[in-house]
C-alpha cells in the first residue's frame, strides 16, 4: 500500500514529517471497508517511519481493530532494489501469513510490479494490492513469486 494523501513538502516540512490531510484520513477508511470486504486481514501491519506512512498504517490499523502494534522500519522509507526488497520478505515469521506494507512511490508500486510482472494502475496515494505470494515459507519469496488478487486504486 502507499501511504495516503499529504501536505506538500513545500510549507518549511521535511520530507519525513509531512502529515496526512484531511483527504486522506478520509481516504484510508475507504480503504479499509474495501479490505474488509475481502478474506484478507492482516496479522502484521508494516510501515515506513516517515510520518504520513506511519499516520497511514496507524489510522488504517485502527479501522480494522487491528489488536497488535504497527511496526515502523526505516527501511520501507529508502528506494531500494527488488533484490533487497526480497530479502527484506525473507525475514519476515512464518507466523505472518498477511502482512500489509505502507510505503512510498515510486518504489512500492515498482516491488508490486517485481513480484507479479503484472503491470498494475498507477498507485496514487493509499492504493492498495493485494498479493498472493505463491510460496510455503517467507524464506522462499522471490521475484515473480506473486498474483494480484485484489487492487484497490483511490
Amino acid at each position: 500500500m502507499r501511504h495516503s494523501y499529504a501536505e506538500n513538502g513545500d510549507q518549511g516540512t521535511t520530507d519525513l514529517k509531512r502529515k496526512l490531510t484531511a483527504k486522506g484520513i478520509l481516504t484510508i477508511a475507504n480503504q479499509a471497508n474495501k479490505l474488509k470486504g475481502t478474506t484478507y486481514y492482516p496479522d502484521c501491519i508494516l510501515g515506513s517511519h516517515a510520518l504520513r506512512a506511519n499516520q497511514t498504517a496507524s489510522i488504517l490499523a485502527e479501522k480494522l481493530n487491528f489488536e497488535k502494534s504497527v511496526t515502523i522500519d526505516p527501511f520501507l522509507y529508502d528506494e531500494y532494489s527488488a533484490q533487497e526488497f526480497i530479502e527484506y520478505l525473507k525475514q519476515l515469521s512464518d507466523l505472518h501469513n498477511t502482512v500489509l506494507i505502507v510505503g512510498h512511490n515510486p518504489t512500492i508500486s515498482y516491488m508490486c510490479y517485481m513480484l507479479t510482472q503484472t503491470n498494475s494502475e498507477s498507485f496514487s496515494p493509499a492504493t492498495m494490492a493485494l498479493l498472493n505470494m505463491k510460496v510455503e515459507s517467507w524464506t522462499l519469496a522471490e521475484i515473480r513469486a506473486a498474483e494480484v488478487e485484489h487492487f484497490f486504486a483511490t
